[in-house]
């Protein structure tokens, strides 16, 4: 008899990303920072009017930072590990890859998939409005490596939470 565990597992097709509908086939490691409130000196204030001995309020902010993705992808013989993307096809820089990414005719996306063994139901998350950031193009070649990995950054807007049922992929 088969265990099925309570804990969310990250591998074996558990947890998938999709980048703009297109699965990543040699995404190792997705990093999602999360959101922050904005705030100058914070995300909140402390109103303390003078001559009183505590504050009498703490305002906080509504609104949220954009968050990052960075992506682990494994690097290709034949091509930089970010090529496997289809709107990024041919670039071979950050400056080719931040101009590819404005003539986009449509806002870029990724999807975080997260389904459970032998479950129809998905859940996870879109990130909305995403900008790529940052792309590691140094090399570090050392005997005891076997394959090299590149990191690629991107910026969202916001994430929207998704749930749905069914066998099919979202992506």
């Amino acid at each position: 008899m088969a265990y099925r565990t309570q804990s969310r597992v990250a591998g074996s097709n558990f947890t998938t990303l999709a980048f703009n509908g297109q699965q990543l086939a040699w995404l190792e490691a997705v990093t999602d920072s999360g959101q922050t409130l904005m705030g100058t000196g914070g995300s909140y204030d402390v109103i303390t009017p003078l001559g009183n001995y505590h504050a009498k309020e703490i305002v906080t902010s509504r609104i949220l930072n954009p968050g990052t993705l960075q992506f682990t992808l494994r690097e290709l013989w034949n091509q930089p590990a970010w090529q496997e993307l289809a709107l990024l096809a041919g670039t071979n820089d950050i400056a080719e890859i931040v101009t590819a990414v404005a003539t986009s005719p449509t806002p870029i996306y990724a999807q975080m998939i997260i389904k459970s063994a032998g479950s129809t139901t998905w859940r996870g998350w879109t990130y909305n409005n995403l900008t790529i950031t940052g792309v590691d193009q140094s090399e570090v070649i050392a005997l005891a490596s076997m394959t090299i990995t590149r990191q690629l950054t991107a910026m969202y807007t916001h994430r929207t939470p998704l749930v749905t049922t069914g066998n099919t992929p979202l992506y």
